[in-house]
């Protein structure tokens, strides 16, 4: 038997040979003997199932297939066929459907000393949980506390009790609204060069298979953003990228927005970064990470859109969503609030129905949300809320 390329137009010259007479193959000529087509029925639809498998968006991907024609044995049953080869792209590696997964996730926690010792409670039970990682999405202080060295590295001293991978995004109460004077008239951007050294790196890392990346590593880039990573699991690619509540830290009118103008371009290049990624790894989700609660609802123009500090982020999650045309999870903190909902609209005011939302809830609730994530499923994400920590002091 040989086997030779099996295109959509060989096999309806198979499948038109009439009932009797020799079976033509399309590379091999004709296959002599009695052999009729009727005892190769089941080859056909074997056949015919794994070439419709193969039309993709209206092009057809060659495979290789034994010949379906056989010789019967003298006095035997028709032989089957040689199995059909895997239709996958060129060059690209088998897709495959991975087990679902679960990560935790939780932020805007702890505000004051009660929900410190709510946190305290929270981790057996966190570290307990079957997660392959777990994120804090940021704000680790309440805005009115001093955004002191002290303070940062004591919450960091209270996050060490975690014992899975663990990944921290800065929000906004950590650097942009430390200008505030009862946040101790700190200069925002030195505070956030402090949480860089001392709360980014040292936790427990994800395992090497992840692939986790950097952005300013990726690029070599100071003004790339070190906070932003990228890693893989299960099928999923996960982004993390700094962008705080506070309006995204928006300037005020008739003062310079260079700090939210070179983030936003960095965001945007590792947003495009992270696409390649997820195409390359033919990921069947995709899960974004950042502190700030976008506001959906706002005015798409006029006064109020030129004053969004989310504008053109909001901009660039249509067009991701868009361009990966697969499920996409975008998971924030800052208001407090749990949701987990469609909020992201085209031009025309449409639900995008492949893009999902998921905010934590936060202060005064300690707690957290652990989200399966099945690819299988039209709907892949299901978040499930952690019971809450009684802030009540501890008999």
């Amino acid at each position: 038997m040989t086997n030779s390329p099996m295109t959509l137009a060989s096999f309806k010259h198979l499948a038109s040979t009439p009932a009797s007479g020799p079976v033509q193959s399309p590379a091999s000529g004709p296959v002599q003997g009695p052999t009729r087509v009727r005892a190769r029925v089941p080859t056909l639809v074997r056949a015919l199932a794994r070439l419709a498998s193969t039309i993709v968006a209206g092009s057809v991907v060659t495979l290789t297939i034994g010949a379906c024609a056989q010789v019967n044995p003298p006095g035997g049953i028709a032989t089957s066929a040689q199995p059909v080869a895997s239709p996958t792209a060129p060059g690209a590696a088998p897709r495959t459907t991975p087990a679902p997964m679960s990560f935790a996730v939780f932020g805007d926690t702890p505000y004051s000393m009660a929900e410190e010792r709510g946190l305290d409670r929270m981790m057996p039970a966190l570290n307990r949980a079957e997660v392959e990682f777990i994120v804090h999405v940021g704000d680790l202080k309440s805005g009115q506390s001093p955004c002191s060295d002290e303070l940062l590295s004591g919450r960091r001293r209270q996050l060490e009790q975690i014992r899975r991978p663990f990944i921290l995004l800065p929000g906004d109460n950590e650097w942009t609204d430390c200008h505030r004077p009862e946040a101790g008239r700190y200069d925002p951007q030195e505070r956030l060069t402090f949480w860089r050294r001392h709360l980014l790196e040292g936790w427990p890392a994800l395992p090497a298979v992840h692939g986790l990346e950097r952005q300013a590593a990726h690029e070599g880039n100071p003004l790339a953003l070190p906070e932003n990573r990228l890693w893989h699991a299960s099928g999923v690619t996960f982004i993390a990228i700094n962008l705080p509540g506070s309006n995204n830290n928006m300037s005020r009118p008739g003062t310079p927005d260079t700090e939210r103008e070179q983030r936003t371009e960095a965001n945007r290049r590792w947003l495009r970064h992270a696409l390649e990624v997820a195409r390359a790894r033919q990921a069947g989700a995709m899960v974004l990470f950042i502190h700030g609660n976008p506001l959906f609802d706002r005015a798409r123009e006029g006064p109020i859109a030129r004053r969004d500090g989310f504008h053109a982020f909001k901009a660039d999650l249509l067009a991701l969503a868009r361009e990966f045309d697969a499920p996409l999870l975008l998971v924030h903190g800052d208001t407090h609030s749990y949701q987990f909902n469609q909020p992201l609209r085209d031009e025309q005011g449409a639900i995008v129905r492949t893009a999902w939302r998921l905010e934590v809830p936060g202060s005064p609730t300690v707690g957290w949300v652990k989200v399966t994530i099945d690819t299988r499923q039209p709907n892949p994400f299901r978040p499930l809320q952690s019971q809450a920590i009684s802030l009540e002091a501890a008999p």
